[in-house]
């Protein structure tokens, strides 16, 4: 999924709410991490999903992203703002 494919994703099911307690920063990174190296997103999609908190939520049984969440990076801040200022160059270019 490229990073265009990616960002309308993430607008697309944001309109759509988990009620399920938020993972926690680390654990997005993690989830990221993982779509990134099964190959499921694009570095710079792994990139921007780090630094605006956008992950994805890989189906279990058939492998492919099913819906990409967002959490509230405002309790985040301090850990992501390292991803803000590498994102926003990487994106930039």
């Amino acid at each position: 999924m490229t990073f265009e494919q990616y960002r309308a994703r993430a607008e697309q099911d944001s309109m759509v709410r988990c009620y399920a307690r938020p993972p926690s920063y680390e654990r997005v990174k993690f989830y990221i991490d993982y779509a990134y190296q099964q190959g499921l997103i694009t570095e710079r999609a792994s990139y921007w999903g780090k630094a605006f908190g956008y992950y994805p939520v890989i189906d279990y049984f058939s492998g492919q992203i099913s819906a990409i969440f967002s959490i509230n990076l405002d309790s985040y801040t301090n850990k992501i703002s390292t991803y803000k200022s590498f994102s926003k160059n990487k994106l930039i270019q």
